[in-house]
């Protein structure tokens, strides 16, 4: 994904801009002398200075991350590695606990004899339920190689922590959240007309919602 970060040349101002400038600056001052305003960023920005706290190792390839602020627990989803070889090699992948005061953190892996890898992730701060994109792989028959097979999402009870029971079939490269309020899950399914499926609580579909222009995930 790309941004355009170019900031657009500002004009020179009018004597009301400079006046209102003068203002803003003289208010600044009167904040950073009151201790109010902390420090602010060496670049001019005028923004707070940001700095990182500490650093927490998880698995081999964090792929999202979700936080449940009403338990301060952290949640992190490990992609692993891609399995290869007949039969498929495990992948490592898990969903990683962490206590947001202690950092201990606890592993649980997939429903799916982890042969999967984990790609997005969204959390019901509700229900404190997990929901997680996959993509698993498969031999199939007669010897055929290690390829991808079952797209399709798992639902971990955070309260719990248990490998998921259920597993639905669900595009691996959708975005996905969740509203909290109304337990509705939202999943975008590239390649079928950008479409948005309105998934609930029991794994049922309830509408289809098409957005943007249908692109091939082939092309």
């Amino acid at each position: 994904m790309s941004s355009d970060n170019r900031v657009p040349q500002i004009g020179k101002p009018d004597g009301a801009s400079v006046t209102g400038v003068a203002r803003i600056a003289v208010l600044l001052a009167l904040l950073a002398s009151a201790g109010c305003g902390g420090s602010t960023s060496a670049n001019g920005g005028g923004g707070t200075s940001a700095t990182i706290r500490g650093t927490i190792a998880v698995g081999t390839g964090p792929s999202a991350i979700a936080v449940d602020s009403t338990t301060n627990k952290i949640y992190v989803t490990d992609f692993g590695t891609i399995p290869t070889g007949i039969p498929c090699s495990m992948s490592g992948a898990d969903v990683e606990a962490i206590d947001g005061a202690t950092q201990a953190k606890t592993s649980v892996g997939f429903s799916r004899l982890n042969q999967v890898n984990a790609i997005h992730a969204a959390l019901n701060l509700v229900s404190h339920k997990l929901y997680v994109q996959i993509i698993a792989y498969w031999n199939g028959i007669n010897g055929d190689p290690c390829v991808p097979f079952s797209p399709g999402m798992e639902v971990f009870d955070t309260t719990s922590l248990q490998p998921p029971n259920g597993h639905i079939f669900v595009a691996a490269e959708a975005g996905i959240d969740v509203n909290s309020v109304t337990d509705t899950i939202y999943v975008t399914y590239p390649g079928v007309a950008g479409a948005v499926f309105v998934d609930d609580s029991n794994m049922q579909w309830l509408a289809t919602i098409p957005v943007g222009l249908f692109r091939s995930v082939w092309q």
